[in-house]
């Protein structure tokens, strides 16, 4: 089957698949440095690998918070296996991220492209 899916998203685009607002993907690029836009000419655009980063930062920081360090570590250290979740968006991909905290053990599933796969084919290609 072909990927007929966009490739390249820009800012209002992966704030509005993400349920985010603008400011808060423009953070993450400006002062985080965990996302870096590919399409720089005109309006910045970024591609699959730096949505599939933002949706994980969205789904952690829903669990552990917006002001924990967490969810930005577990991006920057699992970076290489995040930046492949949306090569296939007909293929089912979840990252299962644990966190051993001080009060117990945490297992938290992020089921990626089943989040992401409708609202990602609404943005016209």
């Amino acid at each position: 089957m072909s990927d007929t899916y966009p490739k390249f998203f820009t800012v209002d685009e992966a704030a509005r698949i993400l349920g985010v607002e603008p400011a808060r993907v423009r953070n993450w690029q400006l002062k985080k440095g965990l996302v870096t836009p590919v399409l720089t000419k005109g309006r910045l655009q970024f591609d699959r690998a730096a949505l599939a980063r933002m949706a994980v930062l969205v789904r952690l920081q829903d669990v552990f918070g917006v002001l924990s360090e967490f969810p930005a570590q577990v991006v920057r250290e699992r970076a290489e296996v995040i930046d492949h979740a949306l090569d296939d968006l007909d293929r089912d991909f979840i990252l299962v991220v644990v966190n051993h905290g001080e009060h117990g053990t945490y297992e938290v599933k992020v089921p990626l492209t089943k989040q992401l796969r409708d609202a990602i084919a609404a943005v016209p290609a």
